[in-house]
Parts: structure tokens; C-alpha cells; sequence
């Protein structure tokens, strides 16, 4: 299992309560701004092994 940030817990939460409010768009904003958040901390994550591989 994949470490998630703080931010996509909690965009999965608004996203939870913009579906059950029935709010499509909300939702999907929200989708895709979940997505930008995993991407984002998954190239973080390859520029710091990046780091550590130029430092050995």
C-alpha cells in the first residue's frame, strides 16, 4: 500500500460529501485534483531517490 498525502485524504473526503450531495462537477474537480496531487507526490518522491542516487 502507497503512502497518500495529507491533501488526498482530505480531497477524498470533499469528494465523498460532493457525491453524496449529488454534486457532479464538484466531484470531478475534485477528482481531478486528487490526481494532480498523487502525481505530484510521486514525482517528489522520484526527485528525492534521484538525490540519493547522484549522492552515493
Amino acid at each position: 500500500m502507497k503512502q497518500q498525502s495529507h491533501i488526498v485524504d482530505l480531497l477524498n473526503a470533499a469528494k465523498l460529501l460532493a457525491d453524496k450531495q449529488g454534486n457532479v462537477l464538484l466531484s470531478y474537480i475534485i477528482n481531478m485534483a486528487m490526481i494532480e496531487a498523487s502525481a505530484g507526490s510521486a514525482d517528489k518522491k522520484t526527485e528525492k531517490d534521484n538525490r540519493n542516487t547522484k549522492a552515493a
